[in-house]
C-alpha cells in the first residue's frame, strides 16, 4: 500500500508542486498590496524551497524503486502484488514480466511498460 502511494506520488509529484508555486504566486500578489514584506518572504520561500523540493523528490525516486526492488526479489509483482512473475527476456528488453497485469520491470525496480 505504501508504495503504491509513494508511486503515485512520484507520477504526479510535477504537476503538485506547479500548483503549489501557482497558488504561493497569487498568496504573493494578494500580499503585495496587503502586506508587502511577506510577498518578499515568499518569493524568497520559494527559490530556496528548491533546494528542498528536487533532493526530495530524488528520494521518493529511489525508495520507490528500492521497495520495487525487494518486492521482485520476493517473486511479487510491485504493481499488482501478483505471485507470478516471468524472468528474462520478454520482447526485445530484459526485464521481469507480471502475467497478471502485464507490467514489466527491470533489474534496478524502474518500471518499462504498466
Amino acid at each position: 500500500m505504501f508504495l503504491n502511494a509513494l508511486r503515485s506520488f512520484n507520477s504526479n509529484f510535477g504537476v503538485v508542486a506547479l500548483l503549489a508555486y501557482v497558488a504561493l504566486f497569487c498568496l504573493a500578489f494578494v500580499l503585495m498590496f496587503l502586506f508587502p514584506l511577506g510577498s518578499l518572504v515568499l518569493v524568497f520561500l520559494g527559490i530556496f524551497g528548491l533546494a528542498v523540493v528536487v533532493p526530495a523528490a530524488a528520494l521518493a525516486q529511489a525508495l520507490e524503486r528500492a521497495l520495487s526492488r525487494k518486492r521482485l526479489a520476493l517473486g511479487q509483482c510491485p504493481l499488482c502484488g501478483a505471485e507470478v512473475l516471468v524472468r528474462g527476456v520478454t520482447s526485445a528488453r530484459p526485464g521481469t514480466t507480471c502475467v497478471s497485469c502485464g507490467s514489466e520491470w527491470m533489474s534496478d525496480g524502474s518500471t518499462l511498460v504498466q
